[in-house]
């Protein structure tokens, strides 16, 4: 089984914690992780990292590897 993490848009919904430059999946809101840090380690229970993937946007790229999430 595969798993995708959609972690993309604008910073509307969360606004004004969440703007184009923060956006949502980075927010810490309900403990010291990112909202995709959660979500990765939820599924990292039952799944192996390799399979475990996540969509963002471009812009997100750097953020998204400064999370060190992904690299194993």
């Amino acid at each position: 089984m595969k798993a995708v993490i959609l972690a993309g848009g604008s910073g509307r919904r969360f606004w004004p914690l969440s703007t184009s430059k923060k956006a949502k999946q980075f927010l810490r809101i309900f403990s010291d992780k990112s909202l995709t840090r959660r979500t990765f380690e939820r599924l990292n229970y039952k799944l192996e990292p390799k399979d475990i993937f996540l969509i963002t946007a471009e812009k997100h790229r750097d953020q998204t590897l400064k999370e060190s999430i992904f690299i194993y």
